[in-house]
């Protein structure tokens, strides 16, 4: 996906920059994503101060195995008929195993379930994280509605549940759950 020395940069910026002394190692790698031309110019010494955009903080501060807000309780934001459908097939499967390459219907991995709630209502998307989050329609933060595919990261993909609770089969070991948005990379609708 990226190549690992963008990784590096961002952290040596992250390490060696005063500009980036408040932000992540990711929130520099997305600083860098999202202005190369103004990260050149820092390396080079032609810009000392880096004008960046600011990268806000979380939606939602990060509470993980936090309960969802459900529609009674006011707090799901409304959205297509498909990601409502999306988001109740990825809930009929919280308490399953993660298991690397898995598409269901007993375990999943990351991008698997993604593939199998959206193959559930007729839809293809692509099988895996790196494919999926090069493909789909970009979406800003302001912009998530339930169904949504959210990249905290280039090698993982969650799905947007509403009210900042998203939806995810984590890693080895562990289940899918629900837990909250956190700082991420990228978002992608495919409804």
């Amino acid at each position: 996906m990226f190549p690992a020395g963008f990784f590096m940069v961002a952290v040596a910026l992250w390490l060696a920059s005063s500009a980036y002394k408040n932000r992540s190692p990711i929130q520099t790698l997305v600083d860098i994503i999202e202005n190369p031309n103004d990260v050149r110019a820092t390396l080079n010494g032609r810009n000392n101060t880096l004008t960046t955009p600011t990268v806000s903080g979380p939606l939602v501060a990060a509470t993980p195995n936090a309960e969802p807000a459900t529609a009674s309780q006011g707090g799901i934001e409304s959205g297509s008929a498909v990601g409502s459908a999306v988001v109740a097939y990825c809930r009929a499967q919280l308490g399953k195993p993660y298991k690397w390459g898995a598409t269901g219907p007993d375990s999943y991995d990351c991008s698997g379930l993604m593939w199998a709630a959206y193959k559930s209502v007729g839809i293809t998307i692509p099988r895996t994280t790196a494919v999926q989050i090069a493909s789909g329609k970009p979406i800003k933060r302001n912009q998530l509605q339930p169904g949504d595919l959210i990249f905290p990261y280039p090698g993982h993909v969650f799905m947007y549940a509403g009210n900042g609770a998203c939806i995810e089969a984590p890693h080895t070991g562990d289940v899918v759950k629900m837990t909250t948005v956190y700082q991420f990379l990228t978002a992608r609708r495919y409804a």
